[in-house]
């Protein structure tokens, strides 16, 4: 336990109202999961949650505490042992136990499936009766509570029920205090009489605060004092965590600075968009401040050059209490009306009211013009380089009927959407209009003067604004084409019964026997000069080199799907996949080697289903069925982390049994039921799991379901084994075991076998000899009557 000494802060500085900016993101949005009432969970109004060291969610709400699995909430209220079912904090000690802050401060700890009240609650009892809610706990190694309450400070008892509140000088100002126990920060408020008193007034100008706080690294007292000036009407509101070296402490519209280490550099804050606004908490997470505030939300905040800049607002018109990380680095946003919304990955956004409208995206990426075209036949463009352009309509509803494709030409700086190009702020239609090719175009290719064009109908070329060849009229019946590839002097074309060359001014089926080269071809890509990627309906992804097929990449070899739907190359020559069940990235070392990342819902995609991709510099941008969504792929990380996997229940002849080391039944407790769960909350409940019971079969058996059953076992010595794979698709590492053994019926005893031959070697020998003893006797009889006679 550290020796912490209560000390004073040097006077504050003021260092005048700072610009804050504030960034309109209420377009973009994230895929979020909601647990209520009706999944469980045993109140909408929830305070806080927290992460046990085994891995599983426990939320604190007004109805009790409950355990999350990521199956189901288990959950526990004052019938369960709580002593009182408002819980507003929890914290683990170093024994594992699961302790609770409740609302009438008689605490009580969850241990092995058990809840078992605190044995100095009577202590608290006497000390903390009537005081205000707590605003931080925390059970160090020692088995010291501490709690920071409002209004009262921080209360400590120590293991042996000795308790108290740590003292402070200036008692009649308002004051806040805050230590150190074990890294973790409690913070406490007095509220002395004179801010009582102007509180109930109203009047807060040139009131007095005091500042007391024990830095981590420092036994120095430091003290100071600054004036609070009242602005409008005050609302309480107060948070504090340590920030990027700093403490960050909120008080209604204000915002202070402590560097946590000098104490140095303090700083007050103006932060005119919270004002009058009552912030619930303020957490520190991956270099950012999220402030959850009164019915507005969380603010993800920028703390950079005593500036703050709000760069997302998420639920803005919810009502969020606290937010949680958890170790798979998903988000767990605490609401006081509906429940728990979970979000696995806040780096994948989307577009709310682009849902179910874009048909086909293109980027100038020369410029960094972004181009969408939706169903409806409308057309936009933006800069991804300048917000204060906006959104632009080029083409208005109807002006375009069928927007399959469009397609950016660099040679003129023109946009082809249909028989349509967009060139110097207006729309031109190509002189033959004729053609059926002109109608719906699935694919264009440019090249220098010329502009190939692929459709349900075939093949179109385009020549100086003049169609100057179209297969249909050539005499090629009606060719499904999606896609084109300039290899070489020839252009491949994609259709639905495989490839198609365009050479020497006519069309040629060159790979008519090829088993992969003629089945449904949807997309193509050139890696390089020599490699050409074609994505294909049933045999995924295949990697031509001088015409031949050197590899065919799909789901056995790590792919979501075999249904490729559109390919894409980035400028870092990383392969983008998009189809019905994700995004697959692949990042190619030799034709026949690659790096594979898999994107789907579980990473927080809207839709599995991909219609189109594109790229700008680090930023993807995916057309989905139900929108468009975007990330930065170099903030999309592999998650190597593998579910912990618990055997959850052990039963024989359907009556549970405790897990021992020494697990024995007899012959006829052979009916096993083994139910487990791995903890892996971006899954959602489809985990992937492998098992085997070793003593019936050395094969993995692979399935979704958490129940396994064994009938009828025979007696012997039984290990059963069961791993899980995480959303990247990777498997625990070692498997989770569990050994046990059904004894033989005494018949197969060895005693019982001993006995068994000893009985029959008795048993032989004694009819021997009884026979042996006849015989004598029939003998001597037979003698006996031969004399006789």
């Amino acid at each position: 336990m550290r020796n912490l000494t209560i000390n004073v802060l040097s006077k504050l500085l003021f260092v005048g109202l700072l610009l804050v900016c504030v960034v309109d993101v209420f377009s973009q949005s994230h895929l979020y999961k909601t647990y209520g009432v009706e999944d469980g969970l045993p109140s909408s109004e929830v305070y806080s949650a927290f992460q046990d060291s085994k891995g599983y969610m426990w939320f604190a709400t007004d109805a009790g505490v409950s355990r999350f699995n990521g199956y189901e909430f288990e959950n526990f209220d004052a019938s369960d042992g709580l002593t009182d079912n408002t819980v507003f904090l929890i914290t683990e000690d170093s024994k594992g136990r699961i302790w609770f802050g409740t609302f009438n401060y008689q605490l009580s700890y969850y241990e092995e499936g058990v809840i078992y009240p605190y044995e100095f609650n009577d202590v608290l009892f006497n000390d903390l009766t009537e005081k205000r809610a707590m605003s931080s706990f925390y059970v160090d190694s020692n088995k010291t509570i501490w709690l920071g309450l409002y209004s009262e400070g921080i209360y400590k008892l120590d293991s042996n029920g000795k308790g108290g509140f740590l003292e402070v000088s200036e008692k009649d100002y308002w004051k806040m205090k805050m230590i150190y126990v074990e890294d973790e920060i409690i913070y406490g408020v007095y509220e002395g009489r004179v801010f009582q008193r102007e509180r109930l007034d109203g009047f807060l100008s040139g009131m007095k605060c005091y500042w007391e706080y024990t830095p981590k690294k420092r036994l120095l007292n430091k003290k100071g004092e600054f004036i609070f000036q009242k602005k409008g009407d005050i609302v309480y509101s107060f948070g504090v965590v340590r920030h990027d070296g700093k403490v960050v402490l909120f008080l209604c519209d204000q915002m202070i600075t402590l560097d946590d280490e000098r104490l140095s550099s303090n700083v007050k804050t103006e932060i005119s968009w919270l004002k009058n606004e009552i912030i619930y908490s303020l957490i520190s997470i991956d270099g950012y401040l999220w402030i959850c505030v009164r019915n507005k939300g969380v603010y993800k905040c920028e703390y950079k050059n005593d500036s703050l800049k709000v760069v997302e607002h998420l639920l803005p018109n919810e009502s969020v209490s606290r937010i949680f990380k958890d170790r798979q680095k998903g988000y767990w946003f605490l609401t006081l009306n509906k429940g728990v919304v979970y979000l696995s990955n806040d780096e994948i956004g989307h577009y709310e009211n682009d849902v179910n409208l874009i048909e086909s995206i293109e980027i100038d990426s020369v410029n960094g013009i972004f181009f969408k075209s939706y169903n409806d036949g409308s057309i936009t463009k933006e800069s991804l380089e300048d917000e204060r352009w906006g959104e632009e309509v080029i083409a208005e509803t109807g002006k375009i009927i069928f927007n399959s494709c469009i397609k950016y030409n660099y040679f003129d700086g023109s946009l082809l959407a249909e028989k349509y190009y967009y060139l110097n702020g207006k729309w031109t239609t190509h002189k033959d209009k004729d053609s059926l090719i002109n109608i719906i175009s699935k694919s264009f290719l440019i090249d220098s003067n010329r502009i190939y064009k692929a459709s349900d109908f075939g093949l179109s070329i385009i020549e100086k604004n003049k169609e100057i060849f179209y297969s249909y009229k050539e005499g090629v019946s009606s060719l499904w084409c999606t896609s084109l590839v300039k290899v070489g002097d020839d252009v491949w074309i994609g259709t639905k019964d495989g490839i198609r060359i365009y050479a020497n001014e006519k069309m040629i089926n060159p790979f008519s026997d090829n088993q992969y080269l003629s089945t449904a071809i949807t997309s193509l890509a050139k890696l390089n000069d020599d490699v050409v990627l074609i994505g294909t309906k049933s045999f995924g992804l295949l990697v031509v080199k001088n015409d031949s097929v050197v590899s065919v990449i799909d789901k056995s070899k790590g792919l979501v799907s075999d249904l490729i739907r559109t390919i894409h190359i980035d400028n870092q020559n990383d392969v983008w996949l998009g189809t019905n069940k994700g995004i697959c990235k692949l990042t190619f070392t030799t034709i026949n080697d690659f790096e594979l990342k898999i994107i789907t819902q579980k990473h927080g995609l809207i839709s599995a289903e991909i219609k189109d991709i594109e790229s700008y510099k680090n930023m993807i941008y995916a057309v989905t069925a139900k929108g468009l969504v975007q990330f930065d792929k170099t903030k999309i990380e592999v998650n190597s982390v593998p579910p912990s996997v618990f055997i959850s229940k052990f039963k024989v002849n359907e009556k549970e049994k405790e897990l021992t080391r020494d697990n024995e039944f007899s012959h006829i407790e052979n009916n096993v039921n083994i139910v487990f769960e791995a903890l892996n909350y971006r899954s959602r409940g489809t985990i992937e799991y492998q098992y085997r019971m070793l003593g019936v079969d050395t094969n993995w058996i692979t399935t979704t379901t958490r129940d396994v059953r064994y009938p009828a076992l025979h007696f012997g010595d039984y290990k059963f084994q069961v791993k899980a794979k995480n959303e990247d698709g990777v498997w625990s590492e070692n498997p989770t075991s569990l050994s046990f053994c059904i004894l033989p019926p005494f018949w197969f005893t060895w005693w019982f076998i001993t006995l068994t031959i000893l009985f029959i070697i008795v048993t032989v020998g004694v009819v021997f000899f009884e026979r042996e003893k006849n015989i004598i006797k029939k003998n001597e009889q037979a003698k006996n009557k031969s004399e006789t006679e």
